[in-house]
């Protein structure tokens, strides 16, 4: 996977469409994490964090890039 496939976080679609994204741990891992989508963060409807399946993105994850699911 090269580094031209993944697109500027600023440029992911915040309707609903589901994406994947590419991440860094603190620990300096680079991680895809698949299926996140923006949604309205709980208890605070004027925010959109990243939402998956079951649960938040993990602050201890920082998105560096996205891109469709199924690739381009």
């Amino acid at each position: 996977m090269t580094d031209a496939e993944w697109k500027d976080m600023a440029s992911a679609p915040r309707d609903g469409t589901i994406f994947d994204v590419l991440c860094r741990s603190k620990d300096n891992v680079e991680i895809v994490v698949p299926g996140l989508k923006f949604a309205h963060a709980p208890m605070d409807k004027t925010r959109l964090i990243l939402w998956g399946t079951t649960n938040f993105l993990s602050p201890y994850l920082t998105p560096l890039g996205w891109k469709p699911r199924g690739g381009v």
